[in-house]
């Protein structure tokens, strides 16, 4: 399996026996307000309500919660079938075995291929509370592009890597921040934090602020 993939079962297994809040290592934190939306509820995601999908960088759970068990039970299952169909498919040169074990072998084979279909009725927001991806601006590129056509990447391309100022960035958002790292320029991958930072873009500034780091 894929790195994102193990992610996905690493996560569900951790936040059900502890609970407490998992986030991604691209996530950036500059505040605490969005913890108060959080208070009434046993479990919360950021997500679409439109589309009733997550975006499960960010989850929020009470430990032990039934939700959480029936996802990771599933996990289970489907890594069963994944073992499988790849030992099947090593053995065996049949393109229909070939076929059908990559409709599995995908992101969200053990991620949003579970959980987005057993949250999707539930409309018991003390139970899941799907908070408004979009109302948290937790993806500032989408509010400052939102009325154009470029893709999600491009997006977030000319967002992050460009020049800018961080204050639109801290002053209009609910504390939590979610960046895609898979989608930053391998240019800047490669550089030293330090340089990094250096950088005459809105990323680098932004977290040359956070850090109170001075060039």
């Amino acid at each position: 399996m894929t790195l994102p993939i193990q992610a996905d079962a690493i996560r569900v297994a951790i936040i059900k026996k502890y609970g407490g809040i998992w986030f991604d290592v691209d996530t950036i934190i500059l505040g605490r307000e969005f913890i108060s939306e959080l208070k009434d509820t046993k479990l919360a995601m950021f997500g679409e309500e439109m589309y009733k999908t997550q975006h499960i960088g960010f989850i929020y759970a009470c430990k032990n919660l039934f939700l959480l068990n029936t996802w990771l039970e599933q996990i289970i299952k489907n890594i069963n079938i994944y073992k499988k169909l790849y030992t099947k498919k090593r053995n065996n040169n049949d393109n229909k075995l070939k076929i059908l074990f990559s409709e599995i072998n995908k992101w969200n084979y053990l991620g949003n291929g579970i959980i987005d279909p057993i949250l999707k009725n539930i409309t018991d927001k003390k139970l899941y509370l799907r908070l408004d991806k979009y109302k948290m601006n937790i993806f500032p590129e989408y509010k400052y592009f939102e009325n154009t056509s470029l893709d999600f990447m491009s997006r977030y391309r000319l967002f992050y890597f460009q020049s800018g100022d961080p204050k639109y960035i801290i002053n209009n958002n609910k504390g939590i921040i979610l960046l895609h790292n898979s989608f930053t320029p391998i240019l800047y991958k490669k550089m030293t934090a330090k340089k990094f930072l250096r950088q005459d873009i809105l990323l680098s500034k932004l977290l040359a602020q956070i850090l109170n780091y001075t060039l």
